[in-house]
């Protein structure tokens, strides 16, 4: 039971929390000049072993990742720039010849098909191919 209102309590932390091991909480009374201490154990963490195992596991699967990340990024890439060049095809339409707009049409379907699939180096190559294509247009 707490003797004072909460204004008048004082918590202290003396240990910091490790990974399963415990924490330890203390509250002091000004008042009644008496401290009340709670421990909290861990009894159902993770054995060194485990943590290692988790490791390894995670160092293995961290190309992977990378992996992915770069391909995720590159298509996001190359959504960008597919928006930007139909964009600018758009406004200056008019104004550059017609086998020029089918080209960069034709570059563009092409960039967006490669973007479906999981190939890192056709996106990149389709990512070039558009860039140069749009060039055209200035």
């Amino acid at each position: 039971m707490l003797c004072m209102p909460e204004e008048e309590r004082e918590t202290h932390s003396p240990h910091v929390a490790e990974a399963n091991k415990y924490c330890s909480k203390g509250i002091s009374c000004r008042y009644r000049k008496t401290e009340q201490q709670i421990t909290i154990k861990s009894s159902g963490g993770l054995f060194e072993d485990e943590i290692e195992k988790i490791i390894k596991e995670a160092k293995l699967h961290a190309k992977k990742d990378q992996e992915k990340k770069e391909l995720i990024e590159l298509r996001n890439t190359g959504d960008t720039t597919s928006y930007r060049i139909e964009n600018s095809l758009n406004e200056y339409r008019d104004k550059i010849p017609r086998e020029v707009a089918i080209e960069i049409e034709t570059a563009v379907s092409e960039l967006r098909n490669a973007l479906g699939a999981d190939d890192l180096e056709a996106i990149k190559t389709k990512l070039d191919a558009a860039n140069k294509v749009v060039s055209k247009i200035v």
